[in-house]
């Protein structure tokens, strides 16, 4: 059986092509860069995480759930009253979650951008914590090898193929963007 890894290979390798996705892994995203793209997370994770909560798909795998770590990330590297501004890729990405979300016959498919962002946080995030500003609390998971077991004994690549590489075109789009924010603030 295909696994949804070997099903967006090819993006994978895309998005690690990314100069801002290269900054995050080399240790060279500032503290700036590096608070913005915890900020787009905001956006992104709220509805997955929510639209999977529904499901029951924590209930199983509660040290799956990212968010309040995400927050805390965010928090600790932003100044007193500092807010960040969503980028325009960013919000059509949340209006997309926030209609598969809405969708009882879709909904589901929030499973395949879940495994996106929170797989990629289990592997390449483990190298992205020890190199970015702050904590990196969000990239710690407690028992990661059994959590990650558990999320893909979750997921039906059949049924989730599709939307992993939807998934997976939307974080790179995500990516450019950053890269294109980073060049424009420096």
């Amino acid at each position: 059986m295909t696994t949804l890894a070997e099903i967006i290979q090819d993006l994978h390798r895309e998005a690690e092509d990314q100069p801002f996705a290269t900054r995050l892994v080399t240790g060279t995203v500032t503290t700036a860069e590096y608070l913005n793209y915890l900020y787009q997370l905001l956006l992104i994770y709220d509805p997955i995480e929510f639209g999977c909560q529904v499901q029951g798909f924590f209930t199983d795998l509660p040290g799956l759930y990212r968010l309040p770590r995400l927050y805390q990330d965010y928090l600790e590297l932003a100044g007193p009253g500092q807010v960040g501004c969503w980028l325009p890729e960013t919000l059509a990405y949340h209006q997309y979650l926030l209609e598969l979300l809405n969708d009882p016959a879709r909904r589901h498919r929030l499973q395949a951008h879940l495994y996106i962002r929170h797989a990629g946080d289990m592997s390449g995030g483990q190298t992205i914590a020890r190199q970015v500003p702050g904590s990196g609390r969000f990239y710690a998971f407690e028992d990661l090898p059994a959590l990650k077991s558990g999320l893909l004994a979750r997921l039906d690549p059949r049924e989730l193929g599709a939307e992993a590489r939807t998934a997976f075109r939307w974080n790179i789009t995500l990516l450019e963007a950053l890269g294109r924010w980073s060049v424009t603030s420096a």
